[in-house]
């Protein structure tokens, strides 16, 4: 039975199924009313939503569903659909970028480290969620031009930050000579890809061998290091 949380029956006009209650500031996220559980719900039935029919393909009646609450619940929680869409992919991106750079990798030497590092990157960029996040972005992009944006500085932007840091204190320990640490892991980041992940990007259902991803990254690592080792 769908929990209603004691707010007013559902408006049956057509309008009024498919706004947001009049006190929710719309386009907004936000917190509202209710248990801290109710908004986690609601969050994951959104995320598989979302992940599984895109924008378009999802109506805030089957997250309700989903969530076992009302839709003025989910509304109460996030302004509209478009902010509970903007914040999933958010949350999805930090949790895709967040793995990046533990702390184990301080007893590692340099090249060990960046073998660690790209891999660890490949298992991210080659993960079924993250390349359902990156379809999405594309097929919402011109209903959504900021998503792109969002998904960049949560994604894409935060992992090089946090290789580029990594490799700014290994140049400060004189395991490496690198003057631009940005520019070096943007580098680094494209060539531990390869084509591996264009390849996945453009042919459905390709996957490829571990064994192959493995052979790139240290690859790419071998080259790198051919440019930026110190002395």
């Amino acid at each position: 039975m769908i929990d209603d949380e004691s707010t007013p029956t559902e408006p049956q006009t057509a309008a009024d199924v498919e706004a947001p209650d009049s006190t929710v500031s719309e386009g907004v996220l936000t917190e509202g009313a209710g248990r801290p559980d109710k908004r986690k719900a609601i969050v994951e039935a959104a995320s598989l939503t979302f992940l599984e029919r895109g924008f378009g393909g999802t109506s805030m009646d089957e997250v309700a569903a989903r969530a076992n609450v009302s839709k003025r619940t989910v509304y109460s929680h996030f302004g509209s659909k478009e902010a509970l869409f903007k914040g999933i992919i958010e949350n999805r991106c930090a949790c895709i970028a967040q793995p990046i750079l533990g702390r184990e990798l301080a007893d590692l030497d340099i090249e060990a480290a960046l073998v660690a590092i790209g891999l660890q990157f490949m298992d991210i960029v080659l993960s079924p969620e993250a390349r359902t996040v990156e379809r999405i972005i594309i097929g919402e992009s011109n209903r959504f031009p900021d998503l792109g944006r969002i998904f960049y500085e949560a994604g894409p932007a935060e992992v090089s930050a946090r290789v580029s840091a990594f490799l700014a204190e290994r140049s400060d320990q004189g395991d490496l000579d690198i003057d631009d640490p940005d520019k070096a892991a943007a580098c680094f980041l494209m060539m531990v890809q390869g084509k591996i992940c264009k390849t996945a990007q453009m042919v459905p259902g390709w996957a490829p061998e571990p064994s192959d991803v493995e052979d790139m990254v240290r690859f790419a690592v071998r080259l790198f290091l051919g440019g930026a080792k110190a002395d």
